[in-house]
Parts: C-alpha cells; structure tokens; sequence
C-alpha cells in the first residue's frame, strides 16, 4: 500500500497499514501520545546481567528513579535469543529519557549495547563495581556523546547506602546535560 492518508490537515501519509494503525491510535488516542510522550520524559531503562551478584542493585535502582519522577523499565533475561525480543528492547530505549547500564559483569549483551548506543540516540549512563575493566568491545562508543565512557562507580560492599547518591548526584544530572545537548541538535536540524 502506497500514500494512505491519515489526516489531511496537517497532511500525512504513510506506506504501511501497521504504522498507519499505529499513527491512527496516536492521533486520535489522547491517552496514547500522553503516555509515549511521559515515556520519553520519565522512562529510564535499566540493563545490566541478571545474576544473583547484579540483579539487587538493577532492583534498588528501580526503587531509587521513583523518587525522582522517573519510571524503572527493566527486562529479565539471560540472553537475547530472538530478534523480536532486541527490537522491543531498542523500542524501549528509543521511548526512554535515558538508559543505565550496569557493566560490572561481563555479558552477552555487550554487542547488543553497542549496537543500541550506535543507533539510539539517548544518553547512556554506565555504572560498575569499583575497578571493574570494561571489555574492549565497548571502546568504539567513546567517540559517542551520548554514552557515558567512564563508568559511575559503585562499591562492592556498601553499595546500597552509596547508589542513591550516585543516582541524584551524578546519574541525573549527567542524562539531563545529555538530553539538553541532543535536543539542541535536533532543534539545528542534526
């Protein structure tokens, strides 16, 4: 299907019926638009290994972002085995004010993270152990803005006292400088 015509005023036309249905819902569904566009003013995803070391502090940071008016979006997985499962997580980053990433631990996922930080522009704020060393696949994103390249370290032990400071002091504040520069970019037409 070629040019359907979803409003005439302002004119807009799309070549597929699944983004057409989609564009339908958005325009004519205040309660959709309202809830993508709080997504992306207060959806923070949070990714990181799932194991029995990592999982408490992916889960004290979603008790953490509440306070803050921010809303913790965090999948459970081992690793990615289907491609449908990626597209929902990019989805997910693409709705998202800003994306954590716990690094501490080496994962399946890294190559999954730089090819997210690759095409999703949002900040990338990383987080690991203190003295963990970055694996080497994750140095290409560091000519990306956008993705934190020195991790915010947390302790190994006492991290549960440290992270909420971590989160209002440095996390927060470094996204919201990211998201002001990304808009200014796109308000240039970048």
């Amino acid at each position: 299907m070629k040019n359907l015509i979803m409003s005439k005023y302002p004119l807009i036309t799309v070549d597929d019926i699944e983004i057409a249905q989609f564009i339908y819902l958005i325009l004519n569904n205040e309660k959709i638009s309202k809830i993508i566009t709080s997504m992306r003013t207060k959806g923070v995803l949070i990714l990181g290994s799932f194991d029995d070391k990592s999982m408490p502090v992916l889960n004290k940071l979603t008790e953490i972002l509440p306070k803050y008016d921010l809303v913790p979006m965090i999948f459970y997985f081992k690793a990615p085995k289907e491609h449908r499962f990626m597209e929902t997580v990019r989805t997910m980053a693409l709705l998202s004010k800003f994306v954590i990433v716990d690094l501490s631990k080496r994962s399946g996922q890294l190559y999954e993270i730089a090819k997210l930080v690759d095409n999703i522009k949002v900040p990338y704020a990383t987080i690991a152990v203190e003295g963990t060393k970055v694996s080497g696949m994750l140095e290409d994103l560091h000519d990306y803005y956008w993705y934190r390249k020195e991790y915010f370290p947390y302790p190994e032990n006492g991290w549960e006292n440290q992270l909420p400071e971590l989160v209002k002091d440095k996390i927060i504040p470094w996204a919201d400088e990211i998201n002001n520069k990304l808009l200014e970019y796109r308000d240039r037409g970048g």
